[in-house]
């Protein structure tokens, strides 16, 4: 969802994560394509990023499947004091309730289906 919200809100500083070389060279091109200055990209997997970022959140957005204790762990490190953790997931939900304060919103749309976002705050 990062492009999209870069094209919403230009003057924000956004950061996409993917493991995968060939995505973020895609990535990269729509960024070229699409002029986006403050739109970056980081090629890693979420538990392998350095300890450089930890800190430097407002906002993460994930696609998320289950969450593990140890992407619990580097969320909570790379998010700011008072930041928010927003994660797109299926109807499923089991593995929030590690999570103290949350909200959860139900999204049902014909192209996407139903969803829930979940709002986590730190």
């Amino acid at each position: 969802p990062g492009i999209p919200l870069n094209l919403v809100f230009p003057n924000s500083e956004i950061h996409l994560l993917d493991s995968t070389h060939k995505k973020i060279n895609a990535v990269k091109n729509i960024i070229k394509i699409l002029d986006l200055p403050s739109c970056f990209t980081i090629v890693s997997r979420l538990e392998d990023l350095e300890s450089k970022w930890f800190g430097s959140f407002d906002i993460i957005v994930c696609r998320s499947v289950k969450i593990l204790p140890k992407y619990k762990s580097v969320l909570f490190k790379l998010i700011k004091s008072n930041g928010k953790i927003i994660l797109y997931k299926s109807k499923s939900i089991d593995d929030i309730g590690q999570f103290k304060k949350r909200r959860i919103h139900d999204v049902s749309h014909p192209a996407i289906g139903e969803r829930r976002i979940v709002e986590i705050e730190i």
